[in-house]
């Protein structure tokens, strides 16, 4: 009995001994294995020249623009304009009924003609000592009175001719001959079409760079990929209490119609000096609660190369469309891992993959929604 029981201790204690040496190697053999090199792509940190820029949104409008109307009721007559029409200024665009008007405006000229004749002649019994002065001046009165009544006439048969007050485009025409118009009736809108004028908003902390005869960009959502030079005309006299901001008025041409008044803009400010950075790609940097690091590449860093990486933390900088800034922690023609540094670490082996880098587009455009 004693000897079957020494006999399975033995048994089970080369059964251990033999299962501890078999873990044993295998730890020793994956210790020994070494993960894939991840794949990376990289680019050559060199210094960009950087115009510091202050966005905002703005909205275009006419240097002169108003909706045509009329001071006086009357039956138009004649509409000698049509929608889309250039006109010049002083040009009739409505024709109201005027002859009851030119009627009395005749019959006042008639007498005031009267009035002058009787002056004349009484001057002349002046001079005889046939009437007193005080004659010659009733009849003075009366022409004056007479003229003045004539003026006014004539300015009211002059406002039933309605003209345009500049020269411009008139819109859609909403008048019609026959039709009687009331006083205050739109019947148009006129507008200068070029150029025509950007009003937008910057904050306080950019009014230092701002000044009349500076450029700025426009952009629209009629002329995607494109911008338009714009010079400041005019800033506010005061800072907007509420917003802290300041409304600032700039003046671009239309480019044949393509700016119209009324369109949604937005607006680059060129802002501050012209700056010399070190520029990544934002997707370059890990960012950490204890700091931002990036990854450099040391070794072959050509497409299909292979490489080793150490992390580096940076200071960072202004960041433009898909580029940031490096103040610090790097230098120029260092190698850095600008996609899958999330997945590195010290001392990691990777490979370079160029082929789906990420964009380093300075201004990358915004799709619209729809």
């Amino acid at each position: 009995m004693v000897i079957m029981l020494l006999c399975f201790v033995l048994v089970v204690a080369g059964l251990g001994l033999y299962k501890t040496m078999q873990i044993k190697a295998m730890i020793k053999k994956f210790a020994a294995m070494k993960p894939p090199p991840v794949p990376v792509s990289v680019i050559g940190l060199q210094p960009a020249q950087w115009q510091s820029r202050a966005a905002t949104v703005g909205s275009l409008r006419a240097v002169h623009g108003v909706d045509i109307s009329s001071e006086i009721a009357g039956l138009a007559t004649a509409v000698p304009m049509h929608s889309g029409q250039q006109v010049h200024r002083g040009q009739v665009l409505v024709q109201l009924n005027d002859a009851e008007e030119r009627a009395q405006s005749d019959a006042l000229k008639a007498a005031a003609d009267l009035a002058r004749i009787n002056l004349d002649r009484d001057r002349k019994q002046l001079l005889a000592h046939a009437v007193a002065q005080a004659v010659v001046d009733a009849d003075l009165a009366d022409l004056s009175g007479k003229l003045a009544q004539l003026h006014a006439q004539e300015a009211l048969v002059a406002k039933k001719a309605i003209r345009a007050p500049f020269e411009g485009r008139l819109g859609v025409v909403t008048v019609n001959p026959g039709q009687y118009v009331n006083p205050g009736d739109k019947l148009a809108s006129l507008q200068t079409t070029d150029p025509v004028l950007v009003d937008f908003s910057v904050p306080q902390s950019v009014v230092p760079q701002l000044h009349v005869d500076g450029q700025v960009k426009v952009l629209v959502d009629s002329a995607p990929g494109q911008d338009f030079s714009a010079r400041i005309t005019a800033l506010d006299s005061k800072i907007d209490t509420v917003t802290r901001n300041i409304m600032v008025e700039a003046s671009v041409a239309s480019h044949g119609g393509l700016l119209m008044p009324g369109m949604f803009a937005r607006v680059k400010v060129d802002t501050g000096d012209i700056q010399n950075y070190l520029t990544l790609p934002q997707t370059a940097v890990v960012y950490h609660p204890y700091g931002d690091v990036v990854f450099v590449a040391e070794g072959t860093t050509s497409q299909g190369g292979h490489a080793k990486v150490h992390q580096v933390f940076v200071n960072l900088g202004p960041v433009r469309g898909d580029q940031v800034a490096v103040l610090s922690g790097l230098s120029a023609g260092q190698m850095v891992v600008t996609s899958g540094g999330q997945l590195l670490k010290n001392d990691d082996e990777v490979v370079i993959d160029n082929r789906h880098a990420p964009s380093m587009d300075a201004h990358p455009e915004t799709p619209n929604d729809e």
